[in-house]
């Protein structure tokens, strides 16, 4: 594989703006929030009827997908606008190279945030241990990183990673909120409870009706303690699921999106407390989040044709989306428009396994095999 000029491959336009409020941001990232739960988003369960209800009053990103099918995926893209692409033959000393090529990030959203005054948490109910999380985090620049091994889990029940429910995550948040009031901040919020195998934290049983319930209720909860404090006065909140749950693909998943799209497509919402009602039904991805809340405390807009942005009054959306597959390791899905494309990540091999309609395709290419050489050289 031999490395191409980035820039010079999908070039960047950007575009200056007038000073724009520079609001308090929170990620609400949701363990595995997938389509089929939502009415909403895919009429397929009514599981999520809260989360429903803040969408319907807010910004619904109706077309999100995700760029890798795992937790880590998500956070590299939110965090660091980078495409989770994984190096060749990528490792971590633990066995697990998720995180492999991504430690600090000079652009990753913790300094960019630091820059223009902001404090930046991240907090999680999981163990920080689980893929070296918490050392990644520490990488890319966050003021204060908090786990399940933090005192105040200490007499809460425990369930997947060691995690403490959502209610107990989202009351430490609340206090984590109050305690920056006086500032600038930028919160991302990690949740747990609705990981597979979906243990209902209530009542313990094994169930996934009930555990996104329930993950639902306390979302619900979150978003009115936020509009009883304040919070939205000058504050912006983005949900979004981190990746589809890992589980078979449903019928009526795959009859309503087709298979590769049922298996990146995530629900997220945009919320400014209600100021702001709009459905968004072009692609968008995950990295767009953080291109946009790059653009939104900086001067500027800046956006490609992989790079859109969903917070400017008129949102722009990329012309590609890119997902790393779980079901089919070593491929990555291309959407553009109502255009599906599967690339092979095979060194100088790398190659198309469907046939591409994109007058950019060997683009593409040339783009996802530079980027793998950049992680090797990273790691």
């Amino acid at each position: 594989m031999q490395r191409a000029d980035l820039d010079e491959l999908f070039p960047q336009t950007c575009v200056k703006t007038e000073a724009r409020d520079k609001p308090n941001v929170i990620i609400l990232m949701v363990e595995s929030l997938s389509l089929y739960h939502s009415a909403l988003f895919s009429g397929i369960h009514n599981w999520t009827p809260r989360f429903d209800g803040i969408a319907e009053q807010n910004i619904m990103l109706g077309n999100m997908v995700s760029n890798g099918y795992n937790t880590e995926d998500a956070e590299v893209a939110l965090l660091t606008g980078e495409f989770p692409i994984p190096a060749p033959q990528a490792r971590n000393p633990d066995g697990n190279a998720d995180f492999a090529g991504f430690y600090n990030h000079r652009y990753a959203l913790p300094v960019l945030f630091q820059e223009e005054g902001y404090r930046s948490e991240f907090i999680a109910s999981a163990s920080l241990s689980f893929s070296s999380t918490g050392e990644w985090a520490e990488s890319l620049g966050f003021d204060y990183i908090e786990g399940s091994e933090h005192i105040y889990y200490k007499d809460w029940p425990r369930f997947a990673f060691s995690a403490a429910a959502d209610e107990a995550l989202y009351t430490r948040a609340l206090s984590r909120i109050k305690e920056n009031a006086k500032q600038k901040f930028f919160l991302f919020v990690k949740t747990a409870s609705t990981h597979h195998p979906f243990t209902d934290p209530v009542s313990g049983v094994p169930s996934e009706e009930k555990t996104v319930k329930y993950a639902d209720k306390q979302i619900g909860a979150f978003y009115d303690h936020l509009i009883k404090s304040g919070f939205f006065e000058n504050g912006l909140l983005i949900i979004t699921g981190d990746h589809r749950t890992m589980t078979a693909l449903n019928r009526n998943e795959i009859e309503a999106f087709g298979v590769r799209r049922a298996a990146a497509r995530v629900p997220a919402i945009i919320s400014y407390g209600g100021r702001r009602q709009s459905v968004y039904t072009e692609l968008s991805q995950h990295t767009d989040i953080y291109n946009g809340l790059k653009n939104l405390i900086s001067d500027r807009v800046c956006f490609s044709a992989l790079a859109g942005d969903p917070f400017v009054s008129t949102p722009i959306f990329p012309k590609y989306v890119l997902h790393k597959q779980g079901g089919r390791r070593g491929e990555i899905s291309v959407f553009s428009g109502q255009k599906n494309a599967a690339i092979k990540l095979d060194g100088d091999q790398t190659r198309y396994v469907t046939e591409p309609h994109f007058h950019e395709a060997q683009k593409l290419i040339t783009y996802i095999s530079s980027k793998r050489i950049s992680r090797a050289e990273d790691q």
